[in-house]
C-alpha cells in the first residue's frame, strides 16, 4: 500500500501504521535538510534567513550590470519656474565687485540675469481681519441698520472660505484627526481652534460639498460603463461599506450599511443600460437579473 494514499485518520493495519511513520520519516529528513541549506545561506551574509529566498538567483540584478542613480544618456529634467505673474520679483543688483571691490562694471544684459525662486510659508500665515460693522437708525423704517459683509465673509463664522477649506481637505482628503487640526492650527497657522469649532467646521464643508456631490450621483446611470467595487470600512466601532463607482470622467464613493444589491439600485436606478465591470459577488448578479 503506497504511503501517500494512506488515510491518516483511518489506520486499520499494522502496515498502514508502518506506512505513515516511514513517509513522516522521510518528510521530516527533507526539512531538515532544507533548514540546513537555508542557515548555511543566511550564515555568509549579514542579510535575514527570509531574505535568501525572495528571488531566484537568475532573476537578482547581477553585479556591475546596473548602477544606483540617474543612468548614462538619461535626459535631464529641470524643474519649471512658477509663472511671473503669480510670483512676487526682488531685483538684486550690485553696484561694485564683490571681489576686488571695483565700481567699473558694464550694464547687465537680459542673458546675465540668474533667476532662482523660493517658495515659503509667511511668518504669519493666516491673516485675522475684525469687520466692524457701524449701524445707524433709520427713522423711516425704525430701527437700526448695518452694512452688508463683504460677499467671501460667511457671517458669524470665525474661518473665512480657504481656511475652512484647507481644514476640510486635511480631514477628509489626508485622514488628519480632529486632535491633529487642533494642533497644526496652533503650532503652524498660529490660531487657537476648540476641536468642537473644528468639528462644526467639517460638518459645514460637508453640507457645502452635497449639492454638487448629489449632481455627481445623477450623473453616474447616464454612463456607458462603470466599474463598481465595495469594501469595509471602519466608522465609531461599525463597519459599514464603503462603495465606488468609476467612469472615465467620475469616481463617485458612497458609504452605506449595507453591501447588498439595494445600494446599486439606490445609486443607479432599477435599470442600467451601461455595462459594469466587478467581481463575482451576489449583489451584481442580483443586479444583473433586475434588468
Amino acid at each position: 500500500m503506497e504511503a501517500e494514499a494512506i488515510d491518516l485518520y483511518n489506520i486499520k493495519t499494522l502496515a498502514d501504521a508502518i506506512a505513515i511513520i516511514k513517509l513522516l520519516l522521510k518528510e521530516n529528513a527533507e526539512l531538515k535538510e532544507r533548514v540546513a541549506r537555508l542557515e548555511k545561506n543566511s550564515q555568509t551574509s549579514s542579510k535575514p534567513p527570509s531574505s535568501d529566498i525572495t528571488k531566484p538567483p537568475g532573476e537578482r540584478r547581477q553585479p556591475g550590470e546596473r548602477k544606483i542613480g540617474g543612468q548614462a544618456g538619461h535626459k535631464r529634467h529641470t524643474r519649471e519656474l512658477v509663472p511671473t505673474e503669480k510670483v512676487a520679483v526682488k531685483d538684486l543688483r550690485i553696484a561694485q565687485c564683490p571681489d576686488c571691490g571695483s565700481e567699473e562694471l558694464k550694464s547687465e544684459t537680459a542673458e546675465s540675469v540668474r533667476i532662482q525662486q523660493v517658495a515659503e510659508l509667511r511668518p504669519d500665515p493666516v491673516e485675522v481681519t475684525e469687520y466692524r460693522s457701524h449701524g445707524r437708525y433709520c427713522s423711516c423704517c425704525g430701527e437700526i441698520k448695518y452694512p452688508s459683509l463683504p460677499q467671501n465673509v460667511i457671517p458669524n463664522q470665525l474661518l473665512g472660505p480657504r481656511l475652512l477649506s484647507l481644514l476640510g481637505y486635511m480631514k477628509a482628503g489626508m485622514g488628519v484627526s480632529i486632535a491633529e487640526l487642533q494642533q497644526f492650527g496652533r503650532d503652524v497657522l498660529g490660531i487657537t481652534l476648540s476641536q468642537g469649532l473644528i468639528s462644526k467646521a467639517i460638518n459645514r464643508v460637508s453640507e457645502t460639498l452635497k449639492a454638487p456631490y448629489d449632481e455627481l450621483q445623477q450623473h453616474l446611470p447616464q454612463q456607458p460603463s462603470l466599474n463598481i467595487d465595495e469594501t469595509t470600512w471602519k466608522n465609531s466601532g461599525k463597519k459599514p461599506w464603503v462603495w465606488v463607482f468609476c467612469s472615465e470622467v467620475i469616481a463617485f464613493f458612497a458609504i452605506r450599511a449595507s453591501r447588498g444589491c439595494a445600494v446599486l439600485r439606490e445609486i443607479l436606478g432599477e435599470t442600467f443600460s451601461g455595462a459594469v465591470t466587478s467581481d463575482f459577488y451576489s449583489a451584481y448578479v442580483c443586479f444583473a437579473n433586475l434588468k
